[in-house]
């Protein structure tokens, strides 16, 4: 239910009066939808995402989750939740970074971290349809929370969904590769190390 509500978030990011942005999002960023048969058009979801559509704080889904857990399973996971955009910003800008960055997220909680970052190289964006997609290509995020894998996800695509919309309007055939979204304890992930074997440039953030 949690990730339906989101899915209705995001929607109530893209949606025009032609659509309520689900086509949109199903040739765009089709993989979210996948296994999931719920009618977004239905009365009770188009009410669901016309209230959010209302919602204007950043990483609404994320405070909305945290919000949920307990402190005490916080303590017993490990659970802390970057807020503070001075705080990122001020790490993001310590780097160089443009869409060609391949980027390694440890851990990702919400993807507060990959949300300055495509708004520090956004803004020097010269095609794009193209940084678009290498920016979706170059993103490696995990957390060994499930549902903040999820809400990274979904975030990101918020965070990116005014580019995307006008990526679409100039080519309704354009479609986003997935992100690389893994829910693993990342010491011990495997395939994250190979990466790191391989010496491919990654940007380390914890």
């Amino acid at each position: 239910l949690f990730y339906i509500a989101s899915k209705c978030y995001l929607i109530s990011k893209i949606r025009t009066k032609q659509n309520n942005g689900e086509d949109v999002l199903k040739q765009v960023y089709p993989y979210i939808f996948e296994n999931d048969k719920t009618n977004y058009n239905s009365s009770t979801m188009t009410k669901i995402i016309e209230l959010m559509s209302k919602e204007k704080s950043r990483d609404f889904i994320g405070k909305l989750y945290e919000n949920t857990i307990s402190i005490k399973n916080k303590k017993d996971i490990g659970m802390f939740y970057t807020r503070e955009h001075d705080v990122t910003n001020y790490m993001i800008n310590m780097c160089q970074l443009d869409f060609n960055t391949k980027i390694l997220e440890p851990a990702s909680g919400s993807g507060i971290f990959i949300l300055s970052i495509f708004d520090k190289i956004i803004k020097n964006t010269k095609n794009l349809e193209q940084d678009l997609i290498s920016f979706f290509s170059n993103i490696c995020c995990n957390d060994s929370d499930f549902n903040a894998c999820k809400i990274t996800e979904i975030n990101i695509l918020i965070e990116a969904i005014n580019y995307i919309k006008k990526a679409y309007k100039n080519n309704n055939n354009f479609k986003l590769p997935k992100l690389n979204i893994v829910c693993n304890d990342f010491l011990y992930y495997k395939e994250i190390n190979k990466l790191i074997q391989n010496q491919m440039f990654l940007l380390l953030f914890s």
